[in-house]
This record gives structure tokens, sequence and C-alpha cells, in this order.
């Protein structure tokens, strides 16, 4: 049998089984004009969270809940948003919740149905306090399925837990069926050493509170994830915008480390 077109066909097949993921990588460290370190990284070992777009509410809850059995997580501090976003996970309870609104929160003035994401929302706000009387575990679970949650499709996110044993690294790898899309991966942290220039260096937000909300819309037209951590003050705020500035000028990948500094000038590696 002969195959017509193969060039066309191999790019199908490529173009179908190929998939592009996004993951996160670690702020390079920084260091003076000597070589000094400044600012440093230490290694952990996190859960992470690849997402699929084939992954429904229903599909986070219960990887949750699963994920839960193998972690630990103390005293979560939950939103009643992220609460009232686990409630409606379950399509049935989002159905007769969306069916149990008032008219005017499910149609415009013109009778046509809002959209999606306005019925959701006005699902959401409708949720009582009785409805989110949940017990310790279930927070645990909530707080786990709202970092799932926040991860968008085909991109990678690291999942806050207490901090991982060898033993729950071993086990939670080998339950990789039981638990799609999770994997271990590293994080860091972020050390500012003890130097004359402490003062200056500035800081990094978190995984937990990501982007800065006052430039959110900013980071992600510019292909950040929610998530993501930037530098948000003095230093690091102003060493992340010269980088962008010279990979803007000259091509280069955001953050790509220069292999010869002057004095005065930032260096990353």
């Amino acid at each position: 049998m002969q195959v017509l077109h193969k060039d066309f066909y191999e790019n199908k097949l490529a173009s179908a089984s190929q998939t592009r993921v996004t993951m996160g990588s670690a702020r390079g460290e920084i260091y003076d004009a000597t070589g000094k370190p400044l600012v440093q990284n230490t290694v952990k070992q996190v859960v992470s969270f690849t997402r699929s777009n084939k992954m429904t509410a229903a599909d986070l809850k219960d990887i949750s809940k699963k994920l839960l059995t193998y972690v630990t997580v103390t005293s979560p501090e939950l939103t009643d948003r992220q609460m009232a976003d686990y409630y409606l996970a379950d399509a049935e309870v989002y159905k007769k919740t969306v069916e149990a609104l008032p008219k005017d929160k499910r149609y415009d003035s013109d009778g046509n149905q809002l959209s999606e994401s306005e019925l959701y929302n006005n699902a959401a706000e409708s949720i009582t306090s009785s409805q989110l009387d949940y017990s310790e575990d279930e927070k645990k679970a909530i707080y786990i399925f709202s970092q799932l949650n926040a991860v968008e499709n085909f991109a990678t996110g690291n999942i806050q837990t207490d901090p991982l044993s060898d033993t729950q690294v071993a086990v939670i790898a080998s339950a990789s069926k039981e638990l799609p899309g999770i994997s271990i991966s590293t994080s860091w942290d972020r050390k500012v050493l003890e130097t004359s220039l402490s003062s200056i260096v500035g800081s990094v937000s978190s995984e937990k509170s990501g982007l800065p909300a006052e430039e959110v819309d900013a980071y992600l037209k510019k292909g950040y994830s929610l998530n993501d951590r930037v530098g948000t003050s003095i230093l690091k705020k102003t060493i992340r915008r010269s980088l962008a500035r010279e990979a803007d000028r000259q091509g280069n990948p955001f953050g790509q480390a220069r292999r010869h500094g002057k004095c005065g000038e930032y260096r990353r590696r």
C-alpha cells in the first residue's frame, strides 16, 4: 500500500499527538560585580500538577481527595469562594444551583441566557454559609482542589503541602495511575545572604500569592501563569524589567544569563 501526501499526514500526526506543556523555573541567583552571591536558592521536592484540557472540576475534586491521603496539610486558610468552587465542582449540584437562581440571575433584560461565566459567578454568590459547613479534613481537600483548579490547561504548577518526607516522595511517585497529572518535582525557596546589599535586594512573590494583583493582566499577556513567582520590590523587580527589555532588544530568551558582567551591572546565573 502506498500513502500519498506523506508529509501532510506526518505533520497531521505530529500536531495531533504533541502537546506543549509550560513549566516554571527557579529564578536566577544574584551576584555582585566581584562574583559574590547576594541571593541563592534552596531546592526542595514538592508535589506538582500538570493539567489536561480534558480534566473537569469533578476530576480535580477526586484527585484532591486522593492526594490528601498521601500528603499532610496543616491549618489551610480558605476563602468562601474557594469553598463555593469546591461545592459546585459536582455537575449535578451546579445544575440544581443554577436552576434555583432567580430569573434575573439567569437571563438578561432581553430574555437571553447569561454567559456561562456569569451564570457560574451568580451560582457561586448564591451559596450560603450553611452549605459550606465543611469538616477540617474536607477543608484540607478544598485547599488542594483550589490549587489544582488554579493551574491552566497544559500548564504545570506546584501544589503547596507540608514538607514531604522521602517516603511520601516515593509513594506519590509510584501512584501516578491513581493520581493523574500528579508528579514530584523540585521547587525553591529564596535565601537572601547577609551582605551590605541585603536591604536593597527586595522580595519575590510566593506560589500562594502568585502574580501581584495590580499587575496580573499585564503578566498574563506576557505568558505568565497565575501562580508564577516574580520580583515584587526593589532590586528583584528592577532586574526582571531590565531583563525583559534586554530580551526585547537582542531577541534573547527572557532571563538568559550573560557570560560577562561589568561593574554595576546586574547578573543572573
